[in-house]
C-alpha cells in the first residue's frame, strides 16, 4: 500500500499555506507517505495573492502551477512522488472543488474559469477527461452542490480546525453514489500525515492519480483508523 496526499496549500501560491515546499516534502517523506498532491487555491484571492494578472492576455496555467513545480523538484530529489490539481471556488459563492487529471487548457483563461460558475465548468471537465469533486461540502458557508454536476466529494477532510462534519459528506455520496477520496488540506505543521488516501498502487503522473480515484483502489485515512469506503 501507498500512502498519498490528495489535498494540500503551498505558500507560493495559496495565502493559507504555511509550510514551504521543502517543509512539505520532507515531513510528508518522514510521515511516511509515497506522494502527495499540490492542490493550491484557483480563486481571485490567490491569483492577487500570487501577483497573477487576470487581466492580461495570455493562459495563467504556468503561473499557477509555480508552487506544484517547486515542490515537485524537492520530490524528485527526495524520492517522493508529486501530483498537480486545483482548488476551484467560483465567483458564484464559496464552494471549493477539487479538480484532478486536466489537461493545461481546461485551466488557461482563470477569469473565465472563475466566473462561468460549476455548471458550465462540469461540462467543460467532463470533455476534458478530468476528476471534479467538491471538497468538504458541509463546511460552513459551503452548500453541497447538485450530485450530477460532480463526480464525487471529498468524503474525510481532516483540517480539523474546521467543522468539516464529515459524516455529513460520507451520507451525502452514499445517497447519490458518488465517489468518496480523503484529504488532510494540509496548511500548517500540524497537519502533516492527517490524512489522505492508502493506494494499491503508486501512479506514475497526474493523470494516474486521476484514474486511481475513480476506480476507488484505496482506502481513505482518517484518524487512528481507515475509512474504508
Amino acid at each position: 500500500m501507498y500512502k498519498i496526499e490528495t489535498h494540500l496549500h503551498t505558500p507560493v501560491i495559496s495565502p493559507c499555506g504555511r509550510l514551504t515546499p521543502e517543509e512539505l516534502v520532507l515531513g510528508y517523506k518522514a510521515a511516511g507517505y509515497a506522494a502527495i498532491t499540490v492542490t493550491d487555491h484557483y480563486k481571485t484571492a490567490a491569483f492577487r495573492y500570487a501577483r497573477i494578472d487576470l487581466d492580461t492576455p495570455g493562459s495563467k496555467l504556468d503561473a499557477f502551477l509555480e508552487g506544484y513545480r517547486q515542490v515537485k523538484a524537492i520530490g524528485d530529489r527526495e524520492g517522493i512522488m508529486v501530483y498537480y490539481g486545483a482548488e476551484i471556488q467560483f465567483f458564484e459563492n464559496d464552494n471549493d472543488y477539487l479538480l484532478f487529471g486536466f489537461s493545461p487548457e481546461l485551466l488557461a483563461d482563470a477569469k473565465s474559469v472563475c466566473a462561468m460558475g460549476i455548471a458550465k465548468f462540469s461540462d467543460l471537465a467532463r470533455a476534458d477527461g478530468a476528476l471534479l469533486l467538491q471538497a468538504h461540502p458541509f463546511r460552513k458557508h459551503c452548500v453541497p452542490v447538485a450530485p450530477h454536476l460532480i463526480d464525487g466529494v471529498e468524503a474525510v477532510n481532516r483540517h480539523d480546525c474546521h467543522p468539516n462534519r464529515n459524516d455529513l459528506s460520507i451520507d451525502f455520496a452514499r445517497r447519490y453514489g458518488l465517489l468518496m477520496t480523503g484529504g488532510t488540506d494540509c496548511h500548517d505543521p500540524e497537519d502533516i500525515g492527517m490524512g489522505g488516501i492508502d493506494a494499491d498502487y503508486l501512479p506514475k503522473d497526474s493523470m494516474e492519480l486521476a484514474k486511481l480515484l475513480r476506480e476507488g483502489s484505496f482506502k481513505i485515512l482518517g484518524n487512528d483508523t481507515n475509512y474504508i469506503l
